[in-house]
Formats: structure tokens, sequence, C-alpha cells
């Protein structure tokens, strides 16, 4: 782990208690630890939906799906976990971006869902949703319709 004082300067700092003596945690580890096991494993369990989409549309046509049809299969793929992840999305930026000492910035994913149920109601749990969406949707195209068609061209 590195030390904090060689750690690049941050604009926010959370303080926390470990082992009885206080400590400072710059906001980018905060973040890494919020994000990164949660919505790693919801992504990688919505993101697998992408091999059934492509194991029906194989039987529908009784052969191998084309590269660009894997792509489709991924833009939908990854438009669906976008849209089921939002709210723990809209969860991590409002940690994120909580002021130090605020009760939101200690992390707690289920109080900040909760406190946005409050202010904003469902339309807040998923703001942004259709540029996230967007953006995840074609990162899945992009990403599994090359994958296929290099694959491809490697099996050959």
């Amino acid at each position: 782990m590195e030390d904090l004082k060689t750690a690049e300067p941050v604009e926010h700092v959370i303080s926390t208690r470990q082992n009885g003596e206080e400590r400072s945690l710059p906001f980018r580890r905060l973040v890494k630890a919020v994000d990164t096991p949660l919505m790693s494993l919801l992504k990688v369990l919505l993101g697998l939906s992408v091999l059934h989409w492509e194991d029906l549309w194989s039987w529908k046509q009784s052969r191998p799906v084309d590269s660009w049809q894997s792509a489709v299969c991924g833009a939908f793929a990854g438009g669906f976990a976008a849209a089921v992840t939002t709210p723990l999305d809209v969860a991590k930026t409002r940690i994120m971006l909580a002021k130090a000492g605020s009760s939101t910035a200690g992390g707690n994913v289920l109080l900040a869902l909760n406190d946005v149920w409050r202010t904003h109601g469902l339309t807040g749990l998923f703001a942004g949703i259709v540029p996230r969406i967007t953006a995840i949707s074609l990162g899945g195209f992009i990403f599994l319709g090359a994958y296929d068609k290099v694959r491809s061209l490697l099996i050959m």
C-alpha cells in the first residue's frame, strides 16, 4: 500500500478510524472500494446474458452467429446491465461527491440509495439512464463484435 504522504494530491480526503487511530484516505481509494466489488460482480453476472442471447440466436438460425450478430447481443446485454445497475451508479456518484464528514461520505450504498429515494423518488434512482445505456451498449457492440471477428479470423 502506498504511503499517504507520497500519494497524488486529491481534492477530498475522507477521515476514518482504523485500529483506534485516525487515518485519512484519499478519495480515489474510497471510490475503488465502493465501485469494485459490488458493481463489478453485477456487471459480470448481467453481462453473461450475452451468452444466452447468442445461443438462442444460433439455435434459431441453425448455425453459429455472425460477428455483427454477436455485436448486437453485446449491445443488448450491455444495455440491460447498465439499466439494472444505474441506481448503484447513482449511489456511487453521490458517495464520491459527498462532502467529507457527511453521512453519505461514509460509503454506505444503502444509505445513499435511501437518501436519493426520499428526495428524488424513482426518477432520481435512474438519473442518467439514457446516456449510460447508450455508452455501455455502444461499448458492448464494439467490443463483442470486434472480439468475435478477430476470434473467427484467428480460428480460420
